[in-house]
């Protein structure tokens, strides 16, 4: 398989690789994976956040306070990565 120039999707740089690598190193490569990784705990709190919302175990004021969090929080969650 003949190498190709490619752009690092963490970095930006740019690097002589298979046509099916995204990162120039092990560095930037790790990087992206924190990354994801933080996403998903993130995404994680705001389904927790939602289920609150919607739980019919609490009461209506509960349920109101919930659903305020739940939507500050989506708002806050970037695009996943």
């Amino acid at each position: 398989m003949p190498n190709v120039t490619l752009v690092c999707q963490n970095c930006g740089g740019t690097f002589l690789g298979r046509a099916n690598r995204r990162t120039c190193s092990n560095g930037c490569r790790r990087s992206l994976e924190m990354g994801r990784r933080l996403w998903e705990r993130r995404a994680g709190y705001v389904r927790m956040l939602e289920w609150n919302a919607n739980s019919e175990y609490l009461t209506k004021r509960q349920r109101e306070h919930w659903r305020q969090q739940f939507e500050s929080a989506q708002a806050k969650l970037p695009p996943r990565p």
